[in-house]
C-alpha cells in the first residue's frame, strides 16, 4: 500500500504537482489564520479532487478555521475526502485513526485544554496502524529553531502504549522528516517552512510474516 503524507501546506497547495497513490493523507493546516472565507470548502475540495488516490483523508490542525467551524456546526462540507476528527478508517485492513486536537492553542481551530487532552489522546484505539494527529508527540521530530521538545508529552505516552507503525503529524514546521522509535515511524509531514518547501513524504505498507506492519520511505 502506497500512502503519500502531507500537511502545512498553509495555502501553498498549488505549487505541489499532482499527487497519486493509494492512500492520501494530510495531516492540517491547509489553510492559514487569515483564509476563513472559504466557507464550504471549495479551495480544499478542489485540490483533493485534483488527486489520483483510492483513499482520501484529512485531519485538520489549528489554521483551520473554515473546517472547525463547519464541523462545530455540524455540516460536512467536505465532499472529496473523509475528514477525520476522533475518528477511525479502515482500507484494506490498515486502521487508520485520525484527531486534530492541539493543546495550548487558545484562540486558534481545534484548541484543547491541558486538563482534557488525555482523555482526548485516551480514544486512540489499541488496534491503530497509522495514526493521524496535527500536533507532534514529545521528542520525536518537535524541535523548533529555538526550542526543543515542543511535543505533546501525554501524546507519546499514549503512542508507546498503542505502537501503531505509522505516526504522521505536522505543526512543528523546522522538523520535517521522519525516524524510527521503538517499532514506529514518526513522520512530521510539514510542507512550509522558513528555509524551503520540503517533498510529500511517500512510504509503503508491507504485513511481515507474523502479521505485524511495517512503514518503509520510497
Amino acid at each position: 500500500m502506497k500512502v503519500t503524507l502531507i500537511s502545512d501546506t498553509h495555502t501553498m497547495h498549488d505549487r505541489l504537482p499532482p499527487l497519486s497513490g493509494d492512500v492520501l493523507v494530510h495531516a492540517g493546516d491547509f489553510y492559514d489564520l487569515a483564509e476563513c472565507r472559504d466557507k464550504k470548502l471549495k479551495r480544499l475540495n478542489a485540490w483533493f479532487a485534483k488527486q489520483d488516490f483510492q483513499v482520501k483523508l484529512f485531519v485538520p490542525g489549528d489554521h483551520d478555521i473554515p473546517v472547525f467551524k463547519s464541523w462545530r456546526a455540524g455540516k460536512n462540507y467536505l465532499s472529496e475526502a473523509t475528514l477525520l476528527v476522533d475518528s477511525v478508517y479502515e482500507y484494506e485492513g490498515v486502521h487508520f485513526y485520525g484527531s486534530p486536537w492541539v493543546p495550548n492553542a487558545d484562540g486558534y481551530a481545534f484548541a484543547m485544554e491541558d486538563e482534557r487532552i488525555e482523555e482526548t489522546w485516551s480514544k486512540i484505539p489499541l488496534e491503530t496502524d497509522v495514526l493521524i494527529t496535527h500536533v507532534p508527540p514529545f521528542g520525536a521530530l518537535d524541535d523548533g529553531p529555538f526550542d526543543r521538545g515542543l511535543g505533546c508529552r501525554v501524546l507519546r505516552r499514549k503512542v508507546r502504549e498503542v505502537r501503531p507503525c505509522c505516526h504522521v503529524y505536522g505543526h512543528i514546521h523546522w522538523s520535517s522528516g521522519y525516524q524510527k522509535l521503538g517499532g514506529t515511524r514518526f513522520v512530521n509531514s510539514s510542507y512550509v517552512n522558513q528555509l524551503r518547501f520540503n517533498e510529500p513524504r511517500v512510504f509503503e505498507i508491507t504485513r511481515s510474516f507474523g502479521g505485524r506492519l511495517d512503514a518503509s520511505p520510497i
